[in-house]
């Protein structure tokens, strides 16, 4: 008869992940990032003029409008207002104040008037006016 020698079951190691799979990992979890990198090195690419200060500061001054909507639109659907028409009602009075200065030929003053009354900023609610009322919010609670 022979002896047979069981050896004890080892479990394979764990193998160190590599650089390349390190940095496949961070790219799918930060794609919008990725993306916005690889756009800017593609219009570095296309126009040199891309990355200059004052290209840079004039995207940054576009971007301020929409990032300020952006950030009350957040402020708002998280305290559960939901309302996202913030966005269209800012384009429409830019529209109206723009075809009254440029094709009606009036002053700039006038024109932002008329657009802020096309427009209006939103009134405030009625938990900004009393500390102790509270707006019930506008969807159904999530089971």
């Amino acid at each position: 008869m022979t002896a047979t020698t069981t050896s004890p079951t080892s479990t394979p190691a764990r193998k160190r992940p590599t650089t390349l799979s390190r940095l496949g990992h961070w790219a799918m979890n930060n794609g919008a990032l990725v993306g916005l990198i690889l756009l800017c090195i593609g219009l570095f690419i296309a126009t040199p003029a891309f990355l200059t200060v004052p290209n840079l500061i004039n995207i940054g001054i576009q971007a301020s409008v929409v990032a300020i909507l952006a950030f009350g639109m957040t402020f708002v659907i998280v305290t559960a207002g939901i309302d996202l028409s913030v966005g269209s009602v800012a384009a429409l009075g830019a529209v109206v104040s723009a075809y009254s200065f440029a094709s009606l030929n009036l002053p700039g003053i006038l024109t932002l008037v008329i657009g802020l009354l096309v427009a209006p900023p939103p009134a405030p609610s009625p938990a900004s006016r009393s500390p102790t009322a509270s707006c019930p919010p506008s969807s159904p609670p999530s089971r």
